[in-house]
């Protein structure tokens, strides 16, 4: 199966599990977005596709991550880019603290959302904007 599909079944069945509340924090500072969550330990996500670079930082805790090289395990403090098109699957080995970080003159979290990410693959072949570097 090819790695797509495996992120798509395996987003299939997390929608099928009861949801954690991650406690979703953003912050707007000079042209720069903050969004942050607490993750609890034992839980696997998947984010949206990030049409745009920027960081992202584990600044606490243990977490898993799916790459195209396979698991990497990091522990807080980390910290990587994103580029365009990157669609993260995490394992949060125990609790832990992930906070996104990109450039945006956008002031609120929807608006961030809608420029610079799509929920999924079948998304972004629908969607008929640039990707943002």
């Amino acid at each position: 199966m090819r790695e797509r599909a495996k992120v798509e079944a395996l987003e299939a069945a997390l929608k099928a599990q009861p949801q954690a509340d991650l406690g979703n924090f953003h912050h707007f500072d000079h042209g720069v977005y903050q969004r942050g969550g607490t993750i609890p330990a034992g839980t696997v996500a998947t984010g949206a596709v990030h049409l745009s670079r920027g960081s992202l930082v584990l600044a606490k805790g243990t977490m898993a991550f799916y790459t195209d090289n396979g698991v990497e395990v990091h522990e807080a403090p980390w910290c990587t880019i994103t580029e365009p098109l990157t669609k993260r699957v995490m394992y949060a080995v125990t609790d832990c603290v992930l906070i996104a970080i990109l450039e945006t003159e956008e002031t609120t979290p929807e608006a961030v959302e809608a420029r610079h990410t799509v929920p999924d693959y079948t998304a972004l072949e629908y969607r008929t904007t640039e990707v943002i570097t």
